[in-house]
């Protein structure tokens, strides 16, 4: 009596929403080379040997991963289990966090190219999404003092907060804030696309994520090209609500600055000094005197270029 040949397994398919599925159909539409560069990246993921294997071969693996995605895209088929753990090793991250980006809201602007370690998952970042009053200091010939300026991240962006801001004074130049969230960290990042000559600019918080800090303020450092063409580090302060009679944007007066100085210290933030000092500066670089900081926020000349 023979016995009947085991039908294979079938393999199972995610479980996707619509949005979902336009959401990671739009990954591979986006891919650097379109469709046929992600179909190649694909093959080659599930046959890492495949670039030394006959041409052939290699061209046969590549049609059939890109017949695949088309059948998904024309919903003749849905998204195997398989084909969803490839999709995920293409863009270096599991088939659990894949899952969580296709759950972003606004599919068309889902995520196309690789993730970092940062945080993109959309339920976390909209609590930050908000009105923030960013202080930090910079310096002008001799002198240091503080600056103030409010940083809008209430609007939408994928995988971060996001904003564009003014930082000219006698004529408009706008720059782009791209931050970043990594554990309990923020780094920010400003550039301008319009001023291919001024220098980024980049702040770190620590303790952005600590409860704690939300009403008190987050105290971090900021490095930056200064008044003298100089790149320096500072103190920085991010607050959710601007600190009473501290709203006016731009540079701070002298008796403003102290102000800001004492409540740096209060937020401990003094911390970020000794850091500093492992990299041989003082609380602002490159001045190799590291004369008095803190006692140094007399006006300066007046400013010429943006605000830095």
């Amino acid at each position: 009596m023979k016995v009947a040949a085991r039908r294979p397994r079938r393999t199972r398919n995610v479980e996707l929403t619509a949005e979902e599925l336009k959401s990671l159909i739009q990954i591979w539409r986006d891919y650097d080379g379109g469709t046929k560069a992600f179909a190649e990246k694909m093959a080659e993921v599930e046959n890492p040997a495949a670039a030394n294997s006959r041409e052939a071969d290699l061209t046969n693996a590549i049609a059939a991963k890109k017949r695949s995605l088309h059948r998904i895209e024309d919903q003749d088929t849905g998204v195997s289990e398989d084909i969803f753990k490839t999709i995920a090793s293409v863009l270096k991250m599991t088939t659990k966090q894949l899952k969580v980006q296709l759950s972003v809201p606004a599919p068309d602007k889902a995520i196309s190219g690789l993730i970092g370690p940062w945080i993109t998952d959309e339920k976390v970042l909209a609590e930050y999404r908000r009105v923030y009053y960013g202080y930090y200091i910079t310096k002008q010939g001799t002198d240091y003092f503080w600056m103030h300026h409010s940083i809008d991240f209430s609007t939408p962006y994928k995988g971060c907060l996001h904003t564009t801001k003014n930082y000219g004074i006698d004529r408009p130049i706008y720059y782009k804030i791209y931050a970043y969230i990594f554990r309990q960290m923020l780094v920010a990042i400003t550039q301008s696309d319009e001023e291919r000559n001024q220098l980024e600019s980049l702040g770190i918080y620590h303790d952005f994520r600590r409860p704690i800090r939300e009403h008190v303020g987050h105290s971090g450092i900021h490095l930056n090209e200064d008044w003298n063409g100089d790149f320096g580090v500072g103190a920085s302060i991010l607050l959710r609500q601007p600190l009473p009679g501290i709203d006016q944007e731009g540079r701070q007066s002298p008796a403003i600055c102290k102000k800001l100085t004492e409540y740096w210290r209060n937020l401990d933030g003094e911390r970020c000094n000794r850091l500093l000092s492992l990299f041989g500066y003082g609380p602002f670089s490159p001045s190799p005197s590291g004369g008095p900081f803190w006692e140094a926020v007399a006006p300066g000349r007046r400013q010429t270029r943006r605000q830095r």
